[in-house]
Order: C-alpha cells, then structure tokens, then sequence
C-alpha cells in the first residue's frame, strides 16, 4: 500500500510538472516576438485554422504550428478568425496575430474617379486596379435584380456613380461595396442639392439626364452654366429642349 502511495504521489508530481512546463513553454511562445519585417498576408474566406496556421508558418511569423493550433483552441479563438489582407507588424507576437486576425480590420486601399468619368471609364479604372474584371463590373451593374434594389428607374448605372476617392480591401466583395459606397454617395449629394433648391420638381433621374445632355453639348466646363440656363428657360416655358 506504501509503495502504491509513493508511486501515485510520483506520477501526480510528474503530470503537475508536465503541466507547468507545458504552460510555460506555451506562455513563451505566446509573447515571443517574430523576427521577420513586416508582413502582408492573404487569409482566403472559408479558411480553417489549420490553413491559417500553414500560411502564417510558410511567411516565419510563427515557429511552431503544433503551439500556435493549441494557443488557439484554449483562448476558443479559432472561430472567430476572419478572412482579410493584413499586415503583420515586424514585432508581432502570436498572441498580436491572433488579435489581428480576430479584428479583421484588412488593409485599406484607395481608387479615385475624377469628375466627369464615364461608366465604362470607372470600370477600366476598376479592371486596371484589379478590383474586378470588366465582365464582373458589367454583370453587377446591369443586372436587373441589382438596379431593382438600388431601386433606379434606368437600366444603366451612367451619372448615378458619384465620381470621388473610395477605401477598399482586397476581397470577393470590394466591387460591389465600392459601387454600393458611389451610388451612396451620389444619393446623399443630390439630397442636398434639392434642399438647396427646393422649388426644384425635377427628380433625380431627370437631372442626371439634362446633366448629360448639357456635358454633351458643352465644349468645356465653363459653357456648362450657359447652356444649363438656356435648358432651364426652355423648360419653364414647356419648350422643347431642341437638342
């Protein structure tokens, strides 16, 4: 009965000190900081952790997946992992990773539309910044299912983009939010340009109309005015526009 006593203490001592060594081992890891500069990393929606952990593992910023998965299945993080771009600060420890990750703040990039640009001159912008192709901007900004929820009386987005400076993030939805963020936009400006002329009974469709109709017909910024004070007169007078 003694010697089962002793060995029972024995094996509980090792399993304490296996524990603590564990623990301790893990903790290091934990707030060791990586070696590597700073670093851009792609973590792709639908990814487990254990692709999660392969990516960070192949880019150095942790030295040991076995440890970075069972870092993560104690804090119950994994879950809550999200897909995104990001850059990895050159002292980041696991634990920062982590937190980044569960942040999902991605990074953020920018794409200008000067005034005046055209549909097809926003999606060649967009085609060229690698936002979506030409095919994925057409199909999203015609299709009739979209325009009925943007609820547009035209069957072209043309005028109803606001031409401005969009943040984005690289992912699957990064063209539909920047068209999303333009069409906003141009909602937003046009409410206050009809509280600012309030006798105005034209609606948004119409001015965007006659505002094409009066860029078309100008040789330059400054004819606009003049040209849109000719069109206002004819309208008053239920004249025809004749152009």
């Amino acid at each position: 009965m003694k010697y089962i006593k002793l060995i029972l203490i024995f094996l509980l001592t090792m399993t304490l000190s296996l524990l603590i060594m564990t623990g301790l081992d893990l903790y290091w890891f934990a707030h060791h900081n990586n070696k590597q500069p700073a670093t851009v990393i792609i973590i792709k929606p639908g990814s487990s952790l254990k692709k999660i952990t392969q990516t960070l593992a192949e880019h150095q910023l942790i030295n040991s997946k076995f440890r970075f998965t069972i870092l993560n299945r104690l804090l119950r993080s994994s879950v809550t992992l999200k897909a995104g771009e990001y850059e990895i600060a050159a002292t980041a420890n696991p634990l920062n990773i982590i937190a980044t990750l569960q942040q999902g703040i991605s990074l953020q990039y920018k794409v200008s539309f000067p005034e005046g640009f055209t549909l097809k001159q926003i999606k060649e912008r967009l085609a060229a910044k690698k936002i979506c192709t030409t095919d994925e901007f057409t199909k999203i900004t015609t299709a009739a299912a979209n325009l009925k929820k943007w609820q547009l009386p035209a069957t072209s987005l043309e005028g109803y983009l606001f031409p401005s400076t969009y943040c984005y993030s690289r992912k699957t939805t990064a063209c539909n939010e920047i068209i999303e963020a333009m069409l906003k936009t141009g909602e937003q400006k046009f409410r206050e340009l009809k509280a600012a002329s309030p006798k105005t009974n034209f609606n948004r469709h119409q001015i965007l109309t006659l505002a094409s109709i009066i860029q078309k017909e100008a040789g330059n910024v400054e004819e606009m005015p003049l040209i849109a004070a000719v069109f206002a007169n004819r309208l008053r007078r239920n004249m025809r526009l004749a152009s």
